[in-house]
């Protein structure tokens, strides 16, 4: 049975009430001298507390967002913490014999709390958890230690006289919000240092419910990389599979260990590398298995660069599907030079052949010379130096001498001196997908147009069934009626957007060499998502040692 991409509508509701209970104490703590009163309607929302002082509204508002957001994301810690609070609250009411309509709302809550239970699965992590216990005490000592020591050192401005007993209880009192404390400040100082121990319990609870509600952190290297570079050499019959087999990805295994999904996660979010990898009737049970994982793990999950031969699987889910690039495919059994479409192609062959008569161009399956791989290392360094970037990573290639034995190489030299050069990683089905173009201030026009020309007919001869010129992000080339509302702004930004990428001129530079088309999407769960992802595509492309992400997460 297919995965739902979004909780149920009931499930949305009672967690957006939740929050909106939370809202209306934050703004009657805030706001409280504002004439139009909230209280009224607060009332009836559940778990709302609509007396008290201000830090208690304000510190009420703070836990009932934490566990309304907990709640919209089915975390099964913010269920347990609701359970108890919904069940105090009930409680509460019919202890101050309250009308039946103010207790309504809390019992309601408490009994969909009950009867969804299973829906709550979104893990917390542990870590996380741990810390939160750990660090608690530590807390709860600290607030005591502040109030107590405050009072004393202010003891001439509170009355009665200090008695450490009435110190510690008047810190109690002052940390949840209450009104009478049993001690009376007589300065504005010391008015304000008593408001400020509620402010000190405040911090301390959004630090303790950010610890216990906070996504899993993946901590530990990846198990299942054996297995699953295994699957992405036998089925890993797309580019994005070059980049999947890396061991910077984590690797789930679906469908009983017959495919994988290689995934990163950053921000809460996890992104896949393309579609997952395996036997054709595997890949529907590796989407819902993977999706139900990151349910499980409180992440939202992001199928990224996906084809469009499989977005009816997505669709089927109730995902969102957005196109966000065009990926230029080489088919070499149908590639040549002539023709009017590689016309300048085939000009700036010409003029780097007449003009340059010592460049000459080489071929590496695997690692080069010492020496050509210390020149592959300087130039790549330089080149990123004048660009101003760093390497991406990802699904966008990076520099290291480490993979290089790896990779199908195109180095073009003058009487020994590299000027430029491109690198190829394969991939299953005899494919290759271009990875870097790098070059020298003085190499000559075109250089790159040679050197990606050259290895295409090299690698038409050692009969390679397909290369990839890699992605041109944000480019469309849909018919005009085909595209959504989605789709309209992502050309509009194509059009307009200018950075370091320039993703309107490397559409063009790919266009030269007459590639087939195939567009790559993204699948989300819902639109409020979509800037989460943004964020976290952003981050995942902007290297980070592995090492980092395993000891502080992403």
């Amino acid at each position: 049975m297919p995965i739902r991409a979004r909780p149920h509508l009931v499930h949305r509701i009672m967690a957006t009430l939740v929050t909106l209970g939370g809202l209306f104490d934050l703004l009657d703590g805030l706001w409280m001298r504002h004439p139009l009163r909230l209280n009224p309607l607060a009332e009836l929302l559940p778990l709302e507390v609509h007396q008290g002082s201000r830090a208690l509204l304000v510190l009420s508002g703070v836990v009932l967002i934490s566990l309304g957001r907990g709640l919209g994301r089915g975390k099964q810690r913010a269920w347990q913490l609701a359970l108890v609070v919904s069940s105090f609250s009930v409680l509460l009411h019919l202890v101050r014999n309250r009308h039946v309509i103010f207790i309504l709302p809390p019992l309601i809550l408490l009994v969909y709390l009950v009867v969804a239970r299973r829906f709550f699965i979104a893990g917390s992590d542990p870590a996380g958890t741990r810390r939160s216990l750990t660090l608690a005490p530590v807390l709860f000592l600290s607030l005591l230690a502040y109030g107590t020591i405050g009072q004393f050192r202010l003891r001439s401005a509170i009355s009665p006289p200090f008695e450490l007993k009435r110190a510690i209880g008047a810190t109690l009192l002052a940390a949840v919000g209450a009104d009478n404390l049993g001690v009376t400040p007589h300065t504005p100082h010391a008015r304000e240092f008593l408001d400020s121990i509620a402010w000190f319990s405040i911090g301390a609870t959004l630090l303790i419910l950010w610890l216990l509600l906070r996504p899993v952190i993946l901590r530990r290297l990846d198990p299942s990389l054996t297995m699953a570079q295994t699957i992405i050499r036998i089925f890993g019959d797309h580019s994005l599979a070059a980049f999947a087999v890396e061991p910077d990805k984590h690797h789930f295994l679906a469908a009983s260990g017959h495919a994988t999904v290689a995934y990163r996660v950053t921000t809460g979010v996890a992104i896949t590398v393309g579609d997952p990898i395996g036997p054709p009737d595997k890949v529907e049970a590796a989407v819902d298995e993977f999706y139900a994982h990151c349910r499980r793990h409180d992440w939202i999950p992001c199928f990224y660069e996906i084809k469009a031969q499989g977005l009816e699987i997505y669709r089927q889910r109730k995902l969102r599907t957005l196109k966000i690039a065009e990926e230029a495919v080489i088919y070499l059994d149908q590639f040549s030079l002539r023709g009017t479409k590689m016309q300048k192609v085939r000009q700036a062959l010409n003029k780097i052949e007449r003009e340059h008569t010592d460049l000459n161009i080489e071929f590496f399956h695997g690692s080069p010379s010492q020496d050509v791989e210390d020149q592959l290392q300087i130039i790549s360094g330089d080149w990123l130096s004048k660009k101003g970037i760093k390497e991406l990573g990802f699904t966008m290639g990076r520099f290291d001498p480490a993979t290089l034995g790896h990779q199908f190489l195109a180095v073009a030299a003058d009487k020994g001196k590299v000027l430029a050069f491109v690198s190829w990683r394969p991939y299953a089905g005899k494919g290759l997908t271009l990875d870097l173009m790098r070059y020298v201030p003085e190499a000559p026009k075109f250089i790159m147009d040679f050197l990606i020309a050259k290895s295409l007919l090299r690698l038409q001869q050692e009969d390679y069934r397909q290369a990839s010129l890699a992605n041109a992000p944000l480019a469309n080339v849909s018919p005009e009626d085909e595209l959504t509302m989605l789709d309209r702004g992502v050309r509009l930004l194509f059009e307009n957007l200018h950075g370091i990428y320039e993703f309107k001129s490397l559409f063009q530079f790919k266009k030269k060499f007459n590639p087939t088309w195939e567009g790559r999407y993204l699948a989300f769960p819902s639109l409020e998502t979509l800037p989460r992802i943004a964020v976290a595509m952003m981050r995942v492309h902007r290297l980070q040692p592995l090492e980092r992400t395993l000891l502080y997460g992403s």
